[in-house]
């Protein structure tokens, strides 16, 4: 388990917020994986809009 999305309301130390984030990113986290809800398989497509990811 890792940190995927940060959202940052007042950063007021000296670390810029894309180092920040990416260091909560490479924080493990221990978690039991069963409590957890994974996606089984991505369709993934390209359209006239763009890439189109699906979960199924």
């Amino acid at each position: 388990m890792a940190i995927e999305k940060v959202y940052l309301y007042q950063n007021t130390s000296i670390i810029p917020d894309e180092v920040l984030c990416h260091r909560f990113g490479l924080l493990p986290i221990k978690a039991d994986p069963r409590l957890f809800e994974m996606p089984l398989t991505r369709v993934i497509g390209i359209n006239e809009s763009g890439v189109d990811c699906d979960e199924e």
